[in-house]
């Protein structure tokens, strides 16, 4: 066996590395969150930017569900109907808050 550093050492020491590079990953996405939440909240007009990009991209997303629930529903006219009802009720609110 040669003189050194075996294989479980070897494995060993690049497991921590891993560990200490995740710890140090989520560190620093947190730290961004955080900085992008102070930012947002001094700046009120970005803040309201950044609200209305993440209504957007939650509205866009919703659009899906609503035509596969409208697909699986086309024989059920009063589903039908109430789907339809609360599209036409978060457009309005999302109106409201712009």
């Amino acid at each position: 066996m040669p003189v050194g550093t075996s294989q479980d050492e070897r494995a060993k020491k690049e497991g921590e590395e891993l560990i200490i590079y995740l710890i140090h990953s989520n560190y620093m996405m947190m730290m961004n969150m955080r900085l992008g939440e102070l930012l947002c909240s001094s700046v009120p007009i970005l803040g309201w930017l950044m609200d209305s990009i993440a209504e957007l991209f939650a509205a866009t997303s919703g659009k899906k569900n609503l035509l596969n629930t409208l697909e699986a529903d086309e024989g059920d006219v009063p589903t039908a109907a109430n789907v339809a009802a609360q599209k036409h009720f978060r457009q309005s609110q999302l109106m409201l808050k712009i």
